[in-house]
């Protein structure tokens, strides 16, 4: 009997590069993303406060904030949706594979309905007031 030990293969995060910016905007691109945490200057500048990191896989861009204190991702950025449904499984998998609660940050209203369009009543989304948008006013 042959039996084959199934890999877990984890996401491998890694620090924001000015190098990496073509390719993080070129994510952004691919939908309307409005947050300033959809910002490759936002996510450069913040990065080491935040522990703020980056991995892509399969055409699946993830970003990860919180270090080891708090960790939680943002939505994953993809672009046709068959590729953001699958960068919503693999994120689940990061959390189990980290004994991680399941937690997603920064989720727009626009993302939160193609979250709920392709996984009807799978998600519980909670409001999270200090971390809205705001605009100085000056």
């Amino acid at each position: 009997m042959n039996v084959e030990k199934e890999e877990i293969i984890i996401l491998e995060f890694k620090r924001f590069e000015l190098r990496d910016k073509p390719l993080i905007d070129k994510y952004f691109e691919q939908h309307h993303y409005e947050a300033s945490d959809n910002c490759f200057t936002t996510l450069y500048m913040w990065q080491e406060a935040y522990g703020i990191r980056w991995a892509e896989e399969n055409g699946v861009l993830y970003i990860q904030g919180g270090g080891k204190r708090e960790p939680f991702l943002l939505p994953p950025f993809a672009g046709k949706d068959a590729k953001f449904l699958d960068g919503l499984l693999r994120a689940k998998e990061w959390f189990v594979e980290n004994k991680l609660p399941f937690r997603f940050k920064g989720v727009s209203k626009a993302v939160k309905e193609r979250m709920e369009d392709l996984c009807p009543g799978r998600y519980e989304f909670t409001p999270d007031r200090d971390n809205y948008e705001y605009i100085y006013k000056s």
